[in-house]
């Protein structure tokens, strides 16, 4: 039986996440950053946890290295518990990392009565000694490139800026947490926002990236001049970089690259339809 943990109890599954992947979205829900929801197999001293980044549908899977997991009943609970209430919040999937060494017979067993595809997530990194440090940010005439601050989250009229708020509070979960360490750029023509680069979430000395690029500005550059402008901010304050996108996430793949990053080993991930 899986119990639902208090805010205040979400720390019990900090020895679970030593040694994982790099998943800032999952630290920063642990660390009370971002919004998310965690159970865990016992109430006390849990050694199987599940966290719902509830922002994303990403459902974190942890486990004690040696003690395997509880195959059945963490199905029961995805199936009669997990799923239903990600679906009456408007999910239609829930992509579920597994983060610990399960076997193909565990995998197996844990979604046998589920309908699942699996799909590797990509992960990118860029180091401090990169040589981006050198690169200018070189924005167009009839361009302005703005820090993301109170000015612009202010403005109203815009067709995109919604968007960039609507972002912004979902792993931020309010405008004003984001305002006091958040870092981003946006690069306007044309009276509007054409594309934006920011942290996604930012926990010790690491950060991830998001970027968007808007229908009729695309293929212009303006996504390389906010991840670039975005990337020297956050060296500035001597963060290590993370960015990750999906195979078929083309653009995003070619913008990582372009700007730097180094791609390592994916992660699968098991898409759960509700």
């Amino acid at each position: 039986m899986y119990t639902e943990f208090e805010k205040h109890q979400f720390v019990l599954v900090h020895p679970l996440i030593r040694g994982v992947s790099t998943y800032l979205s999952l630290s920063a829900i642990v660390e009370g950053k971002s919004r998310g929801r965690i159970w865990g197999n016992d109430a006390f001293n849990p050694d199987t946890a599940l966290v719902w980044d509830v922002a994303n549908g990403f459902v974190f899977v942890l486990a004690a290295s040696k003690s395997g997991i509880a195959t059945s009943e963490m199905r029961h609970f995805f199936r009669d518990e997990l799923g239903p209430m990600a679906k009456a919040a408007g999910y239609a999937k829930l992509y579920t990392l597994l983060l610990f060494k399960a076997t193909q017979t565990e995998i197996s067993e844990l979604f046998m009565d589920l309908s699942v595809d699996t799909l590797d997530l990509y992960d990118f990194a860029l180091q401090r000694e990169t040589e981006i440090r050198l690169h200018d940010v070189d924005v167009p005439w009839d361009s302005r490139l703005k820090r993301i601050g109170r000015s612009v989250l202010d403005l109203h009229g815009l067709t995109n800026i919604g968007e960039v708020r609507r972002c912004i509070k979902a792993c931020w979960q309010s405008l004003d947490n984001y305002l006091s360490e958040g870092i981003g750029f946006a690069i306007f023509k044309d009276g509007d926002v054409a594309s934006w680069c920011s942290t996604d979430y930012i926990v010790s000395d690491k950060c991830d990236l998001y970027a968007e690029t808007f229908d009729g500005y695309k293929q212009k550059g303006f996504g390389t001049i906010v991840t670039l402008a975005c990337v020297k901010e956050c060296f500035n304050q001597n963060l290590e970089i993370h960015w990750h996108c999906w195979p078929e996430n083309l653009s995003s793949i070619r913008l990582a690259k372009k700007v730097g990053f180094l791609q390592r080993p994916s992660q699968p991930v098991q898409i759960v339809t509700l």
